[in-house]
């Protein structure tokens, strides 16, 4: 592994990996109160870190409403906020 995927690796919202990018995507809903939501990550397709569309890269522990492949939307982040989760496709 060099610097710049060590580098990727320690940041907690954002990862890059063989050329993709990778977004930590927060609030993905949960029913029954045992998380508030949960956090994923989403291969990023299109827009950017903020704002965009991806394909879910992991399996939801918690989330009923999307499972691993499915294409999510999300947005809202900042630099210093990550993106939400805003919908699947």
């Amino acid at each position: 592994m060099n610097s710049a995927e060590i580098r990727a690796l320690m940041n907690n919202h954002r990862m890059e990996i063989d050329g993709e990018v990778f977004i930590k995507v927060i609030d993905f809903p949960v029913i029954g109160g045992l998380v508030s939501g949960e956090s994923m990550w989403v291969r990023r397709t299109s827009g950017d870190d903020n704002d965009g569309e991806g394909i879910l890269d992991n399996d939801p522990a918690f989330c009923t409403e999307v499972q691993m492949g499915d294409v999510v939307t999300y947005g809202g982040g900042t630099d210093e906020l990550k993106p939400q989760y805003t919908g699947k496709k």
